[in-house]
């Protein structure tokens, strides 16, 4: 779970809503990042499981533009393989690693451009991280990603 400073958390700075998808096996981790996420403005989908999660990004009908990923989900593969999945159909898509853990197996088996959040976590630094991924995507990533919506 992550510390609450603000009551109120601000969108990303540049105002566009993000489709979001949070993989949590947690269920208190995941609805209070849900709820962050949400009052920030965004478009959320939280999932619990990696079954789920490729579920949710082979078949959702819309394009996400962040993933926030446990590292760890217990049973089943881990969120090193769902952003590798994901890399594969959106190939931009901003990733978000977040662990209790020290973030070590990042680099042997994270993607390239991911993040990364420790648990515990603040408001603040949930959003920081994902205002930073939201800026990166170009307006013709978020486009194309519309177009996909369609």
């Amino acid at each position: 779970m992550f510390q609450r400073y603000s009551s109120q958390p601000q969108a990303v700075s540049n105002d566009r809503t993000l489709r979001i998808l949070i993989v949590e096996d947690e269920p208190l981790i995941g609805l209070s990042l849900k709820d962050c996420l949400e009052r920030a403005g965004h478009d959320v989908v939280w999932v619990q499981s990696d079954r789920a999660a490729y579920t949710a990004l082979r078949g959702h009908g819309r394009a996400f533009d962040i993933l926030i990923l446990d590292i760890d989900l217990g049973v089943g593969t881990t969120g090193f393989d769902i952003a590798r999945t994901a890399r594969t159909i959106f190939p931009n898509v901003g990733v978000i690693f977040s662990s209790g853990s020290p973030p070590d197996w990042l680099r042997s088996f994270g993607v390239d451009k991911a993040m990364f959040v420790p648990k515990p976590c603040t408001e603040t630094g949930l959003l920081t991280a994902v205002s930073a991924l939201g800026e990166e995507l170009s307006d013709a990533q978020l486009v194309t990603y519309a177009a996909r919506t369609r």
